[in-house]
């Protein structure tokens, strides 16, 4: 019984309520730019897709980091020095980062509708930081050179970046020796065989939903070939199970000195 119910909730009904509450908010933004008269996000798939994200996100990302707190406060007590934050949208997680131990941050948000939201919350925590617009996989546009940073901070953002198993490869160059890749990110169902090849059926309509997301990436194997390492510390997500079309893999990277 506790099984099937984990099947339910965790396999079907959590994706698919995402799914829902995203394509709510399709109309909504669409009728929030005709009425608006700001039509400019509307000329192009990849500019009102990004709009739509943001207002969905503005919802569900408050949500999601919430009930995810409890994994992200101590995994992100890694962070120091230089960061690189990945992805990291209207900086719902900043206010989780240690600010005393942050030098700087640099932060790539290529969703530049997210730009005011992120610049505010750093200013809010007290971190010296520069936004731009580059992606993860432009670090160079970025300014971002190689050996020049403490940490990466990989927070549910290696799950939409294009060419993924390359762009770890070169956010592991731009570690310091002794730096740490900080990952929560979303990864493929290796325990079930069906749920992963349920992932595959949702992947299309959920990459379309959520900002380009994709649920079947193998992030954690990627992280592990991407360079040497002194230590890989996985770390368990709680109330994670087999049956989860939706799993995590988390935990902190020591670059070889």
């Amino acid at each position: 019984m506790s099984d099937l119910r984990s099947i339910l909730t965790t396999t079907f009904l959590r994706p698919l309520t995402l799914l829902f509450l995203a394509l709510l908010f399709l109309p909504l933004t669409l009728l929030y730019h005709l009425f608006t008269l700001n039509l400019t996000p509307l000329t192009s798939w990849s500019s009102f897709r990004d709009t739509w994200f943001t207002s969905f996100w503005s919802l569900a990302g408050a949500a999601s980091v919430s009930s995810d707190t409890i994994h992200l406060r101590p995994l992100l007590s890694a962070c120091r020095g230089v960061v690189l934050d990945l992805g990291p949208a209207t900086g719902l997680t900043v206010p989780l980062l240690p600010a005393a131990q942050i030098g700087r941050v640099i932060a790539v948000e290529p969703n530049t509708t997210c730009h005011h939201a992120l610049t505010a919350a750093y200013a809010t925590a007290g971190i010296e930081a520069r936004v731009t617009a580059a992606g993860a996989e432009d670090l160079d546009a970025a300014g971002v050179a190689e050996g020049s940073v403490d940490v990466v901070l990989a927070v549910k953002v290696l799950c939409s970046v294009p060419r993924p198993e390359e762009v770890v490869r070169a956010l592991y160059k731009t570690l310091k020796p002794g730096g740490k890749m900080v990952v929560f990110e979303h990864v493929r169902n290796r325990e079930v065989a069906w749920v992963g090849a349920w992932q595959q059926v949702l992947r299309p309509v959920w990459s379309a939903c959520l900002g380009g997301c994709d649920i079947t990436r193998d992030t954690g194997k990627w992280v592990e070939e991407a360079g040497e390492w002194e230590k890989i510390e996985w770390r368990v997500v709680q109330g994670q199970g087999k049956w989860d079309a939706v799993p995590f893999v988390m935990g902190v990277a020591v670059k070889k000195v």
